[in-house]
């Protein structure tokens, strides 16, 4: 199945904790329509959050926000796993499905700012796609 890194600009205000119940919604949800949101990253300084998904299209991936919480992202792009893994590593999760540093503690959680690159290279290499 494909995977996805879906990426939203965060309304002003909003906090980890919104994120965190967001993504529990999506959790809630996924199912109904063959998703499995596997993790996020939030990057409060530059006010993102990265969701990462197994889908079978962007558009299943898109309706599971749009009917859980309505947050829609402003971008899904289709990654290919052996890259999402090797740019990202093994990644630890929270219990709340926030990929958090390594031996850091539930809050100590990863801003993606390794996305953040992807992405831009996205944006620059003008493509929808990354290695895929």
């Amino acid at each position: 199945m494909p995977l996805y890194m879906d990426i939203h600009n965060l309304p002003e205000g909003t906090t980890p904790e919104d994120v965190a119940k967001a993504h529990a919604k999506d959790m809630e949800t996924q199912k109904k329509y063959g998703v499995e949101y596997t993790k996020y990253w939030v990057n409060e300084s530059g006010k993102k959050v990265f969701c990462l998904a197994h889908a079978p299209s962007a558009e299943a991936a898109e309706q599971v926000h749009r009917e859980a919480h309505g947050l829609m992202p402003d971008k899904i792009i289709e990654v290919q796993p052996e890259l999402a893994e090797g740019f990202l590593g093994g990644v630890e999760t929270n219990s709340a499905g926030a990929v958090i540093f390594p031996g850091g503690g539930p809050d100590a959680r990863d801003p993606g700012i390794r996305n953040r690159t992807v992405h831009r290279r996205c944006k620059f290499n003008n493509v929808d796609a990354i290695a895929g």
